[in-house]
């Protein structure tokens, strides 16, 4: 495989496919910088005239600004990953000039392991990339159900965008493993350890696992905490720490891009710790970044807006008016 000069396995190159991979990337990074402009730029939501609980009314206002600012958080760290990610798979592409031989270019029998060694961490850009825009459109549109007057509908609505989001999820993480396999495949020429295949498997399929488990118990858990001592109630953000690990990503992705670009001797032969880093980096990072996401799935109980937590207080008033006119 070091020797093929499409660096190809199972018949897959990864030099033929850089170039569609950093256009994908382009692509989204447009959109996110579209759909943020427009967020920023929209009007904002009036409450409910049928609330008159000021308690509620300031929980509300919490949770919106909570919601603005992982909203504006995933918007931005979407933007840079997806946008450096672009670029990065435009450096594997430029790995092989077009349209010239193997022999013509000369170049040095490690080149398909110091390519695939960026690839893998280009994969690893674009998937948490694609799960910042992701959560970031479902919970948007989450926070709309509260225009839904129907309950089943909007509990259906709420289960949708689960769904959606959990196919996101795992669609992530089966391509972050898939990519570290060819990854063993070609650095260790077809013959990778069996002990580091196993260990892939067991981080994909226990990460998968424990992702359904953790959403899950996230799912129907309670809603929201109150504190005794104030009787006020708390608003999480869930999503800080993975938006926070997305941007950091973006960070040691071009890091670890430039250091394999730039190493004048990379090692034509695998060096163990090398491999570790960069699969380390490409599959144990990713899915550690899926699992606080799936930590992040709002509670099926939870409030989607001013309409859903009157609803109570508004019934009780009205039939205290009728026991008054009684």
């Amino acid at each position: 495989m070091l020797d093929d000069p499409t660096c190809s396995t199972h018949g897959w190159s990864i030099l033929n496919s850089a170039p569609t991979n950093s256009s994908i990337a382009g692509v989204l990074t447009g959109f996110g910088f579209t759909a943020a402009v427009i967020y920023v730029g929209r009007r904002d939501q009036a409450f409910d005239d049928g609330c008159d609980d000021p308690q509620r009314i300031a929980h509300h206002q919490l949770a919106r600004s909570v919601q603005d600012v992982q909203t504006i958080s995933l918007f931005v760290v979407s933007f840079i990953i997806l946008g450096l990610d672009s670029f990065v798979w435009s450096l594997v592409a430029g790995s092989r000039g077009s349209g010239m031989s193997w022999e013509a270019l000369e170049l040095p029998p490690e080149l398909c392991s110091r390519v695939w060694s960026q690839a893998i961490l280009a994969a690893g850009m674009l998937g948490l990339g694609a799960i910042a825009m992701v959560c970031n459109i479902t919970s948007l549109f989450l926070w709309q159900q509260s225009t839904v007057r129907d309950w089943d509908s909007r509990r259906y609505l709420r289960f949708f965008l689960l769904v959606a989001t959990a196919i996101a999820v795992l669609g992530v993480t089966l391509y972050v493993a898939s990519d570290s396999m060819n990854y063993l495949d070609v650095v260790y020429n077809g013959h990778p350890p069996v002990w580091l295949t196993t260990t892939t498997a067991v981080i994909t399929f226990g990460g998968l696992a424990l992702a359904l488990l953790i959403g899950a118990h996230s799912y129907f858990r309670k809603p929201a905490s109150t504190d005794s001592t104030s009787g006020h109630l708390k608003v999480k953000d869930r999503m800080r720490l993975p938006t926070f690990l997305i941007a950091l990503y973006a960070l040691i992705g071009a890091v670890g891009v430039t250091a394999a670009a730039r190493l004048p001797n990379w090692p034509q032969q695998p060096i163990t710790w090398v491999i570790l880093v960069y699969w380390a980096l490409g599959l144990i990072y990713p899915v550690a970044v899926v699992i606080l996401v799936a930590r992040a799935v709002p509670p099926a109980k939870s409030v989607g807006g001013i309409r859903a937590l009157t609803r109570v207080p508004q019934q009780q008033s009205d039939s205290g008016q009728g026991a008054i006119r009684r």
